[in-house]
């Protein structure tokens, strides 16, 4: 992997520098760098990060609980787009405090702040020039009415952003027209003049950050200034791990890293962190990293062992979460790990997420797709654990050695005749307490493995206990006189 791991002066976090960047970073920037404002280190800032706000609110949020109802996070962003359209801007900014200086969570770790501002990023429905219009007027007048709150300058920012999105499409680049180009530079710099002149209130808010790193992805900032600006969100707000998805996705060969890049920055900052809450952040990482598209594919270079052993660190920490749920269910899917992929599926029953799967078909398929395969995988897997432990006393190397010499012909034969259908794969045989063979079973199905399967059932020397079972690795390429290694 082409890159270096940095320390910075911020406690537990890595900096992932792409080999086209120098390594220097070290010291925390102050805010000025990015926004022009007075100069005030991120730790003075950080005494001022929140106005408290008042222990109630006139106004109660609806009582979703994630655990129970699928819908609970779309009913909550709806009660908040309700009481943007209504113009409710007191209730507003008195949700959006509590939220902010309480740090109240989903059941499942998902932050109440992050899911309300993604609430009042863009207009309901198929929105129109007009809708557009309105929604951002609208913000203006909450700004104009509340002067001194960060969150309508934060919101109007991100709804900048979806707007100039808007603008480009969602494909390929050169599939922008001109006007579209210019629109999203026009609507990218509003967001960023906007957050400007937020950073200036007293008041600070995590989302600021996040709204920033939406701004340097779309303008294209280079990596040490992101690397900046990411050390900044981190240090005034560690555990809101939005910002290290927004980093990990800027790191996306499709924007400014290359293979691996996104990666190996998810592995850094999760080695960092350590621990449990490691390798939670590993979890929360990953599933940014899905991607819903045949033409791009992710996690293929991730951990799955501990993008679940952060799913359970999570849910210990924070909760069941259906959501989560459907997450780690369709990481499983792309994992091709029917078993996992069944036993969260009964978890799951039918409450499916729109957000993971799109279709309620494409749900129904994998999930059939998962108890049909799972019960023969879950025996393949136990049986692979019991050679595992066989193969590892002297008796396993002896009988293995034993059976290579007894089947070298047939083996050869096999590879032989198998064409170009050369993987490797391994052989598992089962013996009787006489040594007797009573099963032979491969890991994968190929021309050369099915062959296999019909060896004769002759018998080798008897094995300390029955049944034992033999792996034998089959590496059809290798240049052997039998092929088993």
């Amino acid at each position: 992997m082409n890159g270096w791991t940095c320390s910075a002066s911020l406690p537990g976090f890595p900096i992932y520098l792409s080999r086209f960047a120098a390594p220097a970073l070290g010291v925390i920037c102050v805010l000025v760098v990015l926004t022009g404002a007075a100069p005030a280190t991120l730790a003075s800032d950080k005494a001022a990060v929140h106005v408290v706000a008042s222990a109630t609110c006139a106004i109660t949020e609806p009582a979703g609980d994630d655990s129970t109802d699928i819908h609970a996070l779309d009913k909550y962003k709806a009660f908040m787009q309700r009481l943007l359209i209504e113009e409710s801007f007191g209730d507003l900014d008195c949700l959006a405090g509590l939220a902010r200086s309480g740090k109240t969570k989903f059941s499942g770790g998902m932050w109440k702040l992050h899911i309300l501002y993604g609430a009042l990023d863009e207009p309901k429905g198929h929105a129109t020039e007009e809708d557009w219009n309105v929604h951002l007027e609208r913000l203006n007048r909450w700004i104009a009415t509340r002067p001194d709150s960060i969150t309508p300058r934060v919101a109007l920012a991100e709804s900048y952003a979806s707007y100039a999105w808007n603008a480009r499409g969602d494909g390929f680049s050169d599939s922008v027209t001109e006007s579209g180009w210019k629109l999203f530079a026009e609507r990218i710099n509003q967001a960023k003049v906007v957050l400007q002149e937020a950073a200036t209130l007293r008041a600070k808010c995590s989302e600021w950050y996040l709204a920033m790193q939406q701004v340097a992805l779309a303008e294209g900032w280079d990596l040490p200034k992101a690397n900046q600006l990411l050390l900044q969100a981190v240090s005034f707000e560690p555990s809101y791990y939005y910002f290290y998805r927004m980093h990990a996705n800027y790191l996306k060969p499709k924007w400014y890293g290359e293979e691996g890049d996104a990666e190996a920055f998810a592995e850094q900052a999760a080695n960092r962190v350590a621990g449990s809450e490691g390798d939670t952040l590993y979890f929360q990482i990953s599933a940014n990293m899905i991607c819903h598209c045949s033409s791009e594919t992710q996690l293929e270079q991730m951990s799955w062992p501990r993008m679940q052993a952060g799913f359970a660190a999570l849910e210990k920490q924070s909760g069941p979460s259906l959501t989560n749920l459907n997450l780690l269910a369709y990481m499983a899917i792309q994992e091709k790990d029917p078993v996992t992929a069944d036993r969260i599926f009964a978890r799951i029953g039918d409450n499916w997420a729109e957000d993971t799967w799109g279709k309620k078909s494409v749900f129904d398929a994998n999930k059939q797709w998962a108890s049909e395969v799972a019960p023969g995988v879950a025996w393949l897997n136990s049986i692979n654990q019991a050679a595992d432990a066989d193969m590892q006393t002297q008796d396993g190397i002896r009988l293995k050695q034993a059976f290579e010499q007894k089947f070298a012909s047939q083996i050869r034969q096999c590879i032989q005749g198998g064409g170009t259908e050369l993987g490797k794969f391994d052989l598992l045989v089962n013996l009787a307490d006489t040594g007797a063979i009573q099963q032979v079973t491969a890991s994968t199905t190929t021309k050369v493995s099915f062959c296999l399967l019909k060896l004769g059932r002759e018998t080798l020397l008897p094995p300390p206990h029955a049944p034992f079972w033999l792996k034998i690795p089959i590496d059809p390429g290798a240049p052997t006189a039998t092929a088993a290694k």
